[in-house]
């Protein structure tokens, strides 16, 4: 092996071991992985130290994603531990080839999205760059391909807009990883267009951001190019999201929306989509903002409601790899309603009466959950989406303050327990300011 193969190897092994050192009855899983017929079902803390390995990975491989990382790793537990046993080690050198072969291989994605009307010759949101059907990459990758009979691949499709990523590692896995990033970048754009979009506290459409297999009344399309070869691959898909092709409601992407997206926090956003090693209080930001986007395209209020308070609920999940990892239920990092004041509360009696407020709303969300509760009143869905999008806000502006585990549990202690200066929040107007 080469010197940085021996490096990883070393630093790996040693975790890979410690993970499978004996057969442990695994009553509450961490996680679990199956390739093939053969799997693994590891408890919270193999699931910490085998995380672990992967960020060795990651950090060792920087050209292959993470999930990449992640998945070769399985594949090589799955094929390796129970055929070598303890002498597992003979064979990482084959996973460390595969990790930089890997590595070598460049892919472009573009994916079809909808509900954007760009207005500019491209805007970047994290990793990824939406972009115009006519756009000059698209071609130039084209056209580097011909077929036996010296034919290039079909153009793609005039008049549609596109997100383009750019993967390292298996075509194949490219695409899903793009496909990933596409959607989570027009999430963050949903998110931050809240206040222009009225269909975020209606049953009615407002702009509706998605990316190919979510848009079923859409025919979506997927264009993958590759260098090795090189190559080029088209394909289908279409999954449960509902999309309108109506331009009338589509977010204009121009200077002055995209100055208003920068004040509320877009160049956050996209630091946190191009972060390659994210911390568990990262994954909780990430999650929140999934959770809003969904909430915000979703048209029954009871599922709008239960989907806002769901990702506040993400924001408070305790920040650490165990945690996160983990399949059973972990009480969070501080009481949800107090989370809030303390994001949000600009003095020690704005505090108190929205914590009181948070215990009503998630009086709602447990009648909704365990008694099949549908009457919302509007009043609560306004209030609810004004506290979710406020503290996913606040949290993705304080992200570089919680890199280290459990620095955002500590941070909220200390606003429970300790003597402090009062510290004044930017917290933006919603909707229902009236209703705070």
């Amino acid at each position: 092996m080469s010197r940085h193969h021996n490096e990883v190897a070393a630093r790996i092994i040693p975790m890979i071991r410690e993970v499978f050192a004996e057969q442990r009855p695994c009553d509450k899983p961490g996680m679990t992985f199956l390739i093939g017929e053969k799997g693994w079902s590891l408890s919270p803390e193999e699931a910490k130290l085998f995380h672990d390995a992967v960020l060795v990975l990651a950090t060792g491989f920087p050209r292959v994603h993470r999930k990449t990382c992640s998945r070769e790793l399985e594949r090589f537990c799955c094929e390796n531990i129970p055929r070598h046993g303890a002498a597992f080690e003979v064979a990482v050198p084959t996973l460390l080839s595969r990790l930089d072969e890997l590595g070598c291989i460049n892919n472009t994605v573009y994916i079809e999205i909808s509900g954007i009307r760009l207005e500019l010759p491209e805007v970047d949101v994290g990793p990824v760059k939406i972009i115009p059907s006519t756009h000059r990459d698209i071609d130039e990758h084209r056209l580097t391909i011909k077929d036996i009979n010296g034919n290039y691949p079909p153009p793609v499709d005039a008049n549609v807009l596109l997100a383009m990523a750019k993967v390292t590692g298996e075509p194949q896995f490219a695409k899903e990883v793009a496909l990933d990033q596409a959607q989570t970048a027009l999430d963050c754009l949903q998110v931050l267009s809240i206040q222009e979009n009225h269909a975020a506290f209606e049953n009615s459409f407002g702009f509706v951001l998605v990316c190919s297999e979510p848009m079923p009344l859409i025919c979506c399309r997927r264009w993958v190019y590759s260098d090795i070869g090189p190559t080029w691959s088209f394909d289908k898909a279409c999954g449960p999201t509902i999309a309108t092709k109506d331009p009338r409601l589509n977010l204009p992407l121009n200077q002055a929306v995209l100055t208003k997206l920068l004040e509320r926090g877009l160049s956050f956003a996209n630091d946190l989509l191009r972060e390659s090693s994210p911390s568990p209080f990262d994954e909780g930001v990430l999650a929140a903002i999934r959770w809003i986007a969904i909430a915000i395209r979703e048209r029954d209020f009871t599922r709008k409601y239960l989907a806002f308070h769901i990702a506040i609920e993400a924001l408070f999940t305790r920040d650490n790899s165990a945690a996160r990892n983990s399949t059973d239920y972990l009480s969070p990092s501080v009481p949800v309603d107090e989370g809030i004041a303390y994001l949000l509360g600009k003095n020690t009696e704005a505090r108190i009466h929205i914590a009181e407020r948070s215990r009503e709303l998630s009086r709602t969300r447990n009648m909704i959950v365990h008694r099949g509760y549908t009457s919302i009143e509007r009043r609560d869905l306004l209030t609810m989406a004004y506290y979710s999008w406020n503290c996913c806000i606040q949290c993705l502006k304080m992200r570089s303050r919680f890199r280290e585990e459990n620095s955002f549990r500590q941070w909220c202690l200390r606003k429970k327990f300790e003597t402090f200066s009062e510290e004044p929040v930017n917290v933006i107007n919603g909707p229902n300011k009236q209703y705070r």
